[in-house]
């Protein structure tokens, strides 16, 4: 982890077993500053933001789609460009994986290597239909695992009405996969997956 203190770093991200390789791969990278440009009343304000546990989300050639700061409620979440999180990392497996986040794709990733997963910037973001079906095709199964709320169960409806070769998934144990790792651990959340899959 090259950042700042990368001991708070490693604390944040192994509450979810991944690891440096695992962020490494999905272009994940702690940041110790950013800059936002702000206007109000026609006037440009730079705003330089700087905290621990903040994350840019990049794409491979280095452009940053979006960043993540885990510790500020309001906005977890800044979107900078609109990407489809995992679709520069689909390796042509057999099983394929919508999920809710980056996050959440990266934990089912360490608990079935052999899967690929879209995580879309959120749960209310179609996935365009052209490029979902282009894809799902080289799949033989296809799952949409979101958040277990009403959101999330809303949103899983949705893509199920759109994309007829979708089976809905629902982890009932903590809010969404990441967390029902941090608060279950893997082995009890894969053997739940197991059962449903």
């Amino acid at each position: 982890f090259p950042s700042h203190d990368s001991s708070l770093d490693k604390s944040f991200w192994s509450k979810y077993g991944i690891g440096s390789r695992m962020l490494e791969h999905y272009n994940v990278k702690p940041l110790s500053t950013y800059t936002m440009f702000k206007e109000e009343d026609g006037i440009y304000k730079v705003l330089n933001i700087e905290g621990s546990n903040i994350y840019g989300y990049f794409k491979k050639d280095g452009a940053l789609v979006k960043i993540y700061q885990p510790k500020v409620q309001k906005k977890k979440f800044l979107k900078v460009k609109d990407y489809v999180q995992g679709s520069e990392q689909l390796s042509g497996n057999t099983t394929l994986f919508i999920v809710s986040s980056l996050k959440d794709g990266m934990c089912l990733k360490k608990m079935y290597p052999g899967i690929d997963f879209l995580a879309p910037d959120s749960e209310n973001t179609m996935i365009k239909k052209e490029y979902l079906d282009s894809i799902s095709s080289k799949y033989e199964n296809c799952y949409i695992l979101f958040d277990n709320d009403e959101a999330g169960n809303r949103s899983t409806v949705k893509y199920c009405n759109q994309f007829s070769y979708l089976k809905p998934l629902y982890l009932q144990l903590s809010k969404d996969i990441s967390d029902s790792v941090m608060d279950h651990g893997y082995q009890k959340v894969k053997e739940y997956l197991d059962s449903k899959l």
